[in-house]
């Protein structure tokens, strides 16, 4: 810690004996899980560390390499062939959907202007 920073630590746990707890600094967060699992924030920074990580999400939402997606269940359940080929990932544009906001966000501004 630099100069002049508060040096106030707070710690949350059910009682004295528990490993589990809440610890929070004047500039940062950590939540314990045990001694080998906690995430820990600061201002510029999420550190995870844990012995396994689950994470639960759709296929769908999950982006290989930026640009390829998992397409929908349904999809996925056709045959593929060459008579009739299916793609099993779609093609994500990077920005699109930046490009659409910027799209609403003009739209309301020549509504107002106009």
């Amino acid at each position: 810690m630099g100069k002049g920073q508060d040096t106030n630590v707070r710690v949350w746990r059910v009682n004295l004996n528990s490993t589990a707890g809440i610890m929070v600094r004047p500039d940062t967060l950590t939540l314990i899980g045990g001694e080998d699992n906690f995430i820990h924030m600061d201002e510029g920074n999420v550190t995870i560390c844990a012995t396994k990580l689950n994470i639960t999400t759709d296929p769908v939402n999950i982006k290989k390499g930026i640009l390829f997606s998992e397409q929908l269940g349904f999809l996925q359940m056709l045959p593929s062939n060459i008579t009739m080929p299916i793609s099993n990932v779609g093609i994500n544009i990077p920005g699109q959907g930046m490009i659409a906001g910027i799209g609403k966000n003009l739209a309301a501004l020549s509504a107002v202007a106009g």
